[in-house]
């Protein structure tokens, strides 16, 4: 990482934006991830949690899943699920049974391995008939 870069990755933690964060970690080579994650973790936005868990090398999993699990809506740990290795699966899909839609229902235990299918397609159901 260059000074200017340097400089650069101050403003961003200090501006405390977490998609600039995962941003900044993504595309700058020798970034300081674990500040960069810190401020991510701090704003505890699910998706940006979840991708920052996806594409950053040195991401904390464990920390990160936490905050999906706490703040992220059934999408969010639907994909932390299908895409995150050692995602804990059970406890994301008590989030997606509690918050997700339909959808989300659906999509998990179609695509999810250790999915209870039964649970899901018995919520997905109630949810679509609550639509009709």
């Amino acid at each position: 990482m260059n000074k200017q870069q340097k400089i650069e990755q101050e403003e961003v933690i200090k501006k405390g934006d977490s998609y600039a964060c995962y941003y900044f970690a993504k595309k700058i080579k020798g970034a300081d991830v674990k500040r960069l994650q810190e401020v991510v973790l701090k704003k505890g936005d699910g998706w940006n949690c979840y991708k920052f868990a996806l594409d950053i090398t040195g991401a904390d999993v464990k920390r990160l899943q936490e905050v999906v699990l706490k703040k992220g809506d059934g999408w969010d740990c639907y994909e932390f699920a299908k895409k995150i290795k050692g995602a804990d699966v059970k406890r994301l899909q008590e989030v997606v049974l509690k918050k997700g839609d339909g959808w989300d229902c659906y999509k998990f235990a179609l695509n999810i391995k250790g999915a209870d299918k039964k649970k899901l397609m018995a919520r997905y159901n109630e949810l679509k008939l609550k639509e009709s």
